[in-house]
């Protein structure tokens, strides 16, 4: 847009030059030098000509600036429609995806700690069951903009993962500071006292939360990160749900089916 903003500039700068330049032989015309010169109706008339000509030049120019600026809002709003999830408003899996491989190599280059928390809403699919799907909309915006609220540096990111998971990923965060966090938005959740009758675990909607805390090397690849902090919430929800579990307290378990039952 700078680099718009300067084209615009330079070219209207041309045109003050030209308007300069028609005033001087517009001046020489008039005086005493040329008064009854055969060609002065001739030039006369060149000049109008040409004075409309950069008239309509300068109008095609703001009319081209005005297009460029709309493109630029255009895309601007695309390119903000192309990282966020249009239910809940946070970003989308494919600005986690971008966001996550980012932190992952400055976790590699600096040598610090980056986690990954996985949750999982508990009971969601009988929520559905029983209040309808919009208000199962209405309760992920809910838990969406609860979970945000809960972070507090610019740098986290919360998205939705799919369907009623979130993932939030935070730099330089050890297991201490990991653990805080989960818990923080564990009970954000529970607080919120969503009512939920075909819950298990409690007359409200609750939230099952995993999480792996590592530090990007070249042996482990993201892959296992993702796997781990995935075990750990599979590991919260056989526990009983509405729990934050650490991916240290897990045993190696195989890929975890997809259930919410």
């Amino acid at each position: 847009m700078d680099d718009d903003y300067q084209l615009s500039t330079f070219i209207m700068s041309l045109f003050e030059e030209e308007e300069s330049m028609i005033r001087e032989a517009e001046d020489i015309l008039n005086s005493e030098m040329t008064c009854g010169n055969a060609l002065l109706p001739h030039f006369d008339k060149l000049s109008g000509a040409y004075k409309k000509l950069l008239r309509q030049t300068k109008r095609i120019v703001r009319m081209a600036d005005n297009l460029q600026r709309d493109l630029n809002v255009a895309t601007d709003k695309l390119s903000i429609l192309c990282t966020v999830d249009q239910l809940t408003n946070v970003a989308n899996r494919r600005c986690l995806e971008e966001t996550y491989n980012t932190e992952w190599k400055r976790s590699l280059r600096n040598g610090t700690p980056l986690t990954l928390i996985i949750m999982d809403i508990d009971f969601f699919k009988q929520y559905n069951d029983s209040y309808g799907h919009t208000k199962g909309d209405i309760c992920l915006q809910r838990v969406a903009q609860t979970i945000k609220q809960t972070l507090k540096r610019p740098q986290d990111l919360l998205a939705r993962y799919g369907g009623e998971e979130f993932v939030v990923v935070l730099p330089e965060t050890n297991e201490a500071g990991a653990l805080s966090v989960a818990e923080g938005i564990r009970v954000a959740i529970e607080a919120q006292s969503i009512p939920h009758r075909m819950s298990k675990v409690s007359s409200y909607v609750t939230i099952s939360i995993g999480v792996c805390v590592m530090t990007a090397n070249l042996v482990d690849n993201k892959d296992v990160h993702l796997f781990r902090a995935d075990q750990a919430l599979y590991k919260a929800k056989e526990s009983g749900r509405n729990r934050v579990v650490m991916w240290e307290e897990v045993e190696e378990l195989p890929e975890r089916p997809s259930t919410d039952a």
